[in-house]
């Protein structure tokens, strides 16, 4: 649940961004861009899908080694935030 809330407010400016890039309407209107409307789409799915395969990922592995993939689930989500920020 944390990693979804993690991922809560960057879905939504993303959600916010892609309904203005589709319809080509946010303080003003202009001309629609369906390419970064479809981009911040798979972005959108991307963070959604990444707390159901983290909990998936980290579930199914010992003890042992869940401390490593926890890690890089957190560099995957980090690193992916940065690129819509960005």
């Amino acid at each position: 649940m944390l990693l979804l809330a993690v991922v809560a407010m960057p879905v939504f400016y993303a959600f916010v961004l892609a309904v203005a890039s589709f319809s080509g309407c946010f303080l003003e209107c202009t001309e629609p861009n369906i390419g970064a409307g479809v981009g911040l789409t798979v972005a959108i799915v991307v963070l959604l899908a990444l707390p159901v395969v983290g909990g998936v990922a980290v579930a199914r592995l010992h003890s042992s080694s869940r401390n490593a993939v926890g890690v890089a689930i957190l560099a995957v989500v980090v690193m992916a935030l940065l690129l819509l920020v960005l």
